[in-house]
């Protein structure tokens, strides 16, 4: 699309983890620093929807009523928060400092990997299970255990980047798991009182099934699944490379 941008033009992208700054700088960069683009990474996405029937027909089982955002350069960060507002009629669009912050946010890298984590820990080739449970309404205070051990480490990254950095950033521009989902759910959750009620008391997740395939007469972990593919290179390992780069 490079050249068929106008000047002025936003380009939004969401989910705006897993890299994006980066292959933005090489690709867009002369135009963002000149000011002819700006590029926004968004969490979350603003729909959650499963197909139907591919190509025709999905399912709409939520529409995020907030969302946070930043922007290359990061001082377009205020007038693309105000676009995308205008676009999701209203909805709160909150602008973090510094690219990192998105790279660093919740959203399914959080979320994901450690719910995987207690649904599979004990797999092993050859394993089947009896049957594919809901992935949020049968959400454990244990999958919450290891879901809060990722979100308190990628807080801490951000704080200290905060902190190395001057102008990065504010430390609570970057939310907590708990916090984040009671944020974008406003309206959905009937018991906020744990992480694992935000999940399985939350009509925007029911009726998810888990990232499973058929095999023989029981089930198996799909690792094609994005939860797979996409959540952990793209995000949950984005976490530790970030802290790797700032010696954290």
């Amino acid at each position: 699309i490079k050249p068929h941008l106008k000047l002025g033009v936003i380009i939004f992208i969401m989910p705006g983890q897993g890299g994006v700054d980066f292959i933005v700088r090489e690709m867009l960069g002369e135009e963002c620093r000149a000011g002819k683009c700006s590029v926004a990474g968004v969490i979350p996405m603003p729909l959650n929807c499963r197909i139907d029937e591919f190509g025709k027909r999905v399912q709409l089982a939520a529409f995020k009523a907030s969302y946070d955002l930043a922007a290359i350069p990061a001082a377009d960060a205020g007038k693309c928060a105000f676009a995308l507002s205008e676009l999701l009629a209203g909805r709160p669009v909150q602008p973090i400092g510094n690219y990192v912050g998105i790279s660093l946010h919740a959203s399914n890298p959080n979320i994901h990997p450690g719910r995987l984590y207690s649904l599979f820990r004990d797999y092993t080739q050859g394993k089947t299970y009896p049957a594919n449970p809901l992935f949020y309404e049968t959400w454990n205070d244990e999958a919450s255990e290891w879901c809060q051990k990722i979100s308190d480490e990628r807080l801490a990254i951000w704080r200290a980047i905060c902190e190395q950095v001057p102008g990065t950033g504010e430390p609570d521009q970057v939310p907590g798991l708990k916090k984040y989902i009671e944020a974008i759910y406003a309206g959905q959750i009937r018991d906020n009182s744990t992480l694992a009620t935000v999940f399985n008391t939350n009509d925007g997740f029911k009726g998810f099934l888990s990232p499973m395939k058929q095999e023989g007469d029981g089930w198996v972990p799909d690792f094609k699944s994005r939860y797979f593919t996409e959540d952990f290179p793209d995000g949950f390992c984005m976490y530790k490379g970030i802290a790797d780069l700032a010696g954290i």
